[in-house]
């Protein structure tokens, strides 16, 4: 039997803010109401994952707090001009969604605007400015466990990971997820792919469709049976 956990990003709806949350053009009922500003990098919303949490959240807190909750999304200008750009629309709140992606323009522009509060999602920072937090996930954790019960799973012996690419982010899970499988079996295989190494367009957060050639390549000529994505 084979088996794939999944938590990659989606491309359905890649615009679109999830269901069953509140419009993020709504207006505050405080027309003086602080802004919070969600800016992305490399996925919109509707990766039904990670982009769509924060959304999820920021839109909870628009609701209840009052805030006026603004989406800043991918366009082609340079990082450093759409922080800018955000910060002079008056965004009290910056959240950087993609935090390892966007850490060292935030580290740079951060001391610049003192008034201005900076969230870095899912990474670390060895800095320290009053208006600049990092939020840091211990996801190590969870793929431990889940490289526990693909281990205690797989009867051929052979596991397989798919990744977005080789950055810290998702080598956190990767790590716990192969430190899970070994310590249930140690002599257990595990096979690694990036999605990266098997495209050239740079797609590498929202391409199911080289997900899944890696995938069924890894079952068929290597016996892989069970499949953990660490693709977000």
């Amino acid at each position: 039997m084979f088996y794939s956990y999944l938590t990659a990003c989606s491309e359905e709806n890649a615009h679109e803010a999830p269901a069953d949350t509140p419009s993020a053009n709504a207006t505050a009922q405080n027309k003086t109401a602080e802004k919070i500003c969600l800016l992305f990098n490399e996925a919109n919303l509707g990766d039904k994952g990670f982009n769509d949490l924060q959304y999820a959240a920021a839109a909870k807190v628009q609701v209840e707090e009052g805030f006026e909750l603004v989406i800043e999304p991918i366009d082609n200008s340079k990082q450093h001009d759409r922080f800018q750009k955000a910060i002079k629309e008056g965004c009290h709140l910056v959240i950087a969604t993609e935090g390892y992606a966007m850490r060292d323009t935030v580290i740079d522009i951060a001391p610049q605007y003192p008034e201005t509060t900076f969230i870095l999602m899912d990474e670390i920072i060895d800095v320290q400015f009053p208006n600049l937090t990092a939020a840091h996930f211990k996801t190590a954790e969870a793929a431990y466990l889940a490289g526990i019960l693909a281990a205690d799973m797989s009867n051929s012996g052979v596991l397989g990971i798919v990744a977005g690419t080789n950055v810290r982010t998702v080598s956190d899970f990767l790590v716990g997820f192969r430190k899970g499988a070994k310590d249930t079996r140690q002599n257990i295989k595990i096979l690694t792919e990036f999605i990266e190494n098997k495209t050239t367009t740079g797609n590498v957060w929202s391409n199911p469709n080289i997900a899944s050639q890696i995938t069924t390549e890894m079952n068929a000529s290597n016996s892989a049976d069970v499949i953990f994505s660490g693709y977000l």
